[in-house]
C-alpha cells in the first residue's frame, strides 16, 4: 500500500513536471515570436543603413589614402546628413 502511494505520488510529480516544461516552452516560444515580429524590421533597416556605411567608410579610406583629394565634397556632407539624420 505505502509502495503504491509513492509511486502515485512520483507519477503525480512527473505530471507536474511535465506541465511546468510544457508551459515554460509555450511561453518562451510566443515570446520569441513577439520579439520577432516587434524586432525584425528594425534589424533589417539597421543591416541596411550598415551597409551603406560601410561603403561611405570604405570611400572616406581610399579618399584619405590619396591626401591630395581630400576636400569636402558632396559624398561628405551627404554622409554628414545620414549620420544626423539617424541621430534623432
Amino acid at each position: 500500500m505505502i509502495y503504491h502511494l509513492a509511486q502515485l505520488k512520483n507519477r503525480l510529480e512527473i505530471k507536474k513536471m511535465s506541465r511546468l516544461q510544457t508551459a515554460r516552452r509555450d511561453y518562451e516560444y510566443e515570446a520569441r515570436n513577439r520579439l520577432y515580429q516587434e524586432c525584425e524590421p528594425i534589424l533589417f533597416q539597421f543591416s541596411e543603413l550598415y551597409e551603406s556605411a560601410l561603403r561611405r567608410i570604405y570611400a572616406i579610406d581610399k579618399d584619405i589614402l590619396s591626401w591630395k583629394s581630400f576636400t569636402l565634397s558632396r559624398h561628405r556632407f551627404s554622409l554628414v546628413y545620414t549620420f544626423l539624420t539617424f541621430a534623432k
